[in-house]
Parts: structure tokens; C-alpha cells; sequence
């Protein structure tokens, strides 16, 4: 008589997903933060005296000697620097400090929505794809920048099922990088388009409200501050060229960090199928081209606009695939979401924040040295 055999343990990449579906949003947090933290690091934002600068004569920054062309730019993206001159924390180290907590909060923003929260699926998918992308690398590697506000309120903008909510979130992303804001509906919004087969706009308006909102909010600030700054200084101060060169240098690294694991996810056959789906490749691709002619900032700037997106993919595949297929996704984006380290292309530099930098930021935080 034969003994039972045992039945066969399953791969360890179909283990690992089914130990990530299981886990509660918490750890979820835990682990992207960790996960994130061990992959880039800590370093602050190169030009930090400028936003302190903002935020210690946030009533009349232009005074500020740091804040004259083309400097004055910085000026359209506010909405951290008030914050922090409104709660008084303008020295260097509480400055930091608030910043990093900022930082972490927009990695960790899109589990604070309800859609994310109730889907195991949807909240493994956002793990992956914030491991596995270059958020974290800007945000973790530029502590003291205006970037944490604009993921955050994307994060919104993208994953809220409240028509409020979402224009709230749109107005937030305008006033703090109107052009990252504009970029990124209109990428969105074709695929919703494209996804929904709607021949009326009218479910676009309230978010188009908010878009255009934050805009006009921005400018009127800008002009009770008698300031007349524009991101456009940036190319007539440097030209074509520059952006150019910049581009061709470190294409291929461009393209991989403007999606990251986010092209795993477009790539899938699962995923490319669904409606929608080949358009959000089409537009990825279209972006990862033009964008990095437009930004200096190329991954910062291409990164943001395909996290959108790919939120985006990521709630129309959880809804529209049975979940062992959509499991699968994630078996293909696991390995690569883990491993995959993302440096950052700014104006033909390569920005890498790394453990070096970690504890020199940290100890000044703590300790203040």
C-alpha cells in the first residue's frame, strides 16, 4: 500500500504574491517604506536654501535675494514651503524634518483611499508599483522639494472614487506643478476616454474644474506676491539643446525609470487586451518620448505623469480580470518591482541619494549634526 504524498508547494514567486495579498494595509506601508528606504537612501533637495528661502518670506518672497530670476520659478510650486512657514519651521533642520515626513506620506498616500484599502488585489498592485518605480527615488532622494505634495494629491486625483475628492485633489496638484498637473489629465483623461467609451465629458468636468482652478489659484497668488515668474525662463534661459543632449545621453534610462515596473504592468498580454489597454502603452511610450524634451527634470517629470497612468491600468485590470489572472500580473511584476533600482536623470546627471547620504541627512534631523 502506498503512502499519500504530499501535493506539490506551489513556486515561490506565486508564495510571495499569495503572502502579499494577505497582508493588511499596514504592512503594506511598512513594507514599501522599508523596502523603498533600503533602495535609495535618504538626501536633500539640491536647491533647499531656496524653498527655506519661500518659506521664511512666504508674505513677500520675491524680497528674498535667493528667490530673483531665474530662481523665481520655484514660486509656482508653494504649497509645502507656506505650509512649513505657517507652522514656523524654517530652520534647516526642522525644515528637513517636516519635508521627510511629507515624503513619507506621499509614498505611502494612495492606501489612505477606500478603493485601495478594500481590494487586496489593488493594494498588492500599488505595493508593487511604488517599489518598483522612481516615486520613491525622487521623493526620498529631494527631501525639502515641492515634489511630495504633487504625488500625493495624484495619488488622489487618480485612486478617489468621489467626484469632490478627485477635483480637490486636481486643484492641490495645479497649485503646486500646474504644468506636471496639465501633463498628466490630459494623459489620464484620454485613456478614461478611450477606456469608458463616453461621448459626453460631463463626468470630466468637476476634475477639470479643480485642474483649472489650481491654475488660476497659482497665478493669483503669483500676482499678490508681484511676481511674474513662468517655468518657460527654464527654456529660453538654457535652449533646445540642452534638453536635447540630455535626452539622447541617458535615453534608455529615461525610459525604463519613466514607468519602471509600470511597463511590466502595460506589457502584460492580460493587461494590453482590456479596453483601454494598448492606449495606455501607445500614451506611455508617446510620453517617454516627448516629455524628456520638455523637462530638464526628465525622469521627475516623466515618472509623475506614468505614475497617474499606470494607477489608472491598475484600477481597470483589478476590476475588469478574474483575480487568478490578475494574479499573475503580479507574479510578473513581483521579481521585478523588488529589484529593480531606478537612478534618476536630471540635466545629463544622474542623481543616486544611497546610504552615504541616509545617514548624514538623518543624523542632522535627529540630532541636529
Amino acid at each position: 500500500m502506498s503512502l499519500p504524498t504530499e501535493a506539490p508547494k506551489p513556486p515561490m514567486p506565486a508564495r510571495a504574491i499569495a503572502r502579499l495579498l494577505a497582508l493588511p494595509t499596514p504592512a503594506h506601508l511598512a513594507l514599501v517604506i522599508v523596502v523603498t528606504l533600503v533602495k535609495y537612501g535618504v538626501d536633500r533637495y539640491p536647491s533647499i536654501d531656496l524653498m527655506r528661502a519661500l518659506s521664511a518670506n512666504w508674505a513677500d518672497p520675491h524680497a528674498s535675494p535667493l528667490l530673483q530670476p531665474p530662481d523665481d520659478y520655484r514660486l509656482a510650486s508653494p504649497v509645502s514651503a507656506l505650509a512649513a512657514g505657517f507652522l514656523h519651521l524654517t530652520s534647516v533642520r526642522t525644515f528637513l524634518a517636516f519635508h521627510l515626513v511629507i515624503a513619507v506620506l506621499a509614498v505611502i498616500s494612495p492606501f489612505a483611499l477606500p478603493r485601495v484599502r478594500a481590494s487586496r488585489e489593488l493594494r498588492s498592485l500599488v505595493t508593487l508599483l511604488l517599489i518598483g518605480s522612481a516615486i520613491p527615488a525622487v521623493l526620498f532622494g529631494w527631501v525639502g522639494g515641492y515634489d511630495a505634495v504633487t504625488v500625493a494629491s495624484l495619488s488622489v486625483a487618480i485612486l478617489a472614487e468621489h467626484r469632490g475628492v478627485r477635483a480637490l485633489a486636481w486643484l492641490f496638484v495645479a497649485l503646486n506643478n500646474a504644468p506636471v498637473a496639465m501633463l498628466t489629465f490630459a494623459v489620464t483623461m484620454v485613456h478614461h476616454v478611450v477606456v469608458n467609451k463616453q461621448r459626453s465629458f460631463s463626468f470630466l468636468l468637476p476634475s477639470l474644474g479643480g485642474l483649472l482652478g489650481g491654475v488660476i489659484l497659482i497665478q493669483l497668488l503669483l500676482q499678490h506676491w508681484g511676481v511674474a515668474t513662468s517655468r518657460l525662463s527654464v527654456y529660453e534661459l538654457y535652449g533646445f539643446s540642452r534638453f536635447f543632449t540630455s535626452t539622447m545621453h541617458f535615453a534608455p534610462l529615461i525610459a525604463i525609470g519613466g514607468l519602471g515596473v509600470g511597463w511590466v504592468l502595460l506589457g502584460c498580454r492580460e493587461v494590453r487586451t482590456l479596453q483601454g489597454g494598448r492606449e495606455a502603452l501607445i500614451l506611455a511610450c508617446v510620453a517617454t518620448v516627448l516629455i524628456p524634451l520638455i523637462a530638464l527634470d526628465q525622469t521627475r517629470v516623466l515618472s509623475f505623469v506614468c505614475f497617474g497612468l499606470v494607477l489608472q491600468v491598475g484600477i481597470v485590470a483589478e476590476r475588469a480580470l478574474p483575480k487568478p489572472t490578475f494574479h499573475q500580473v503580479l507574479h510578473r511584476m513581483l521579481p521585478v518591482s523588488v529589484l529593480l533600482v531606478l537612478p534618476v536623470v536630471w540635466d545629463n546627471q544622474l542623481v543616486y541619494a544611497g546610504w552615504s547620504s541616509a545617514r548624514a541627512v538623518m543624523s542632522f534631523v535627529l540630532i541636529g549634526r
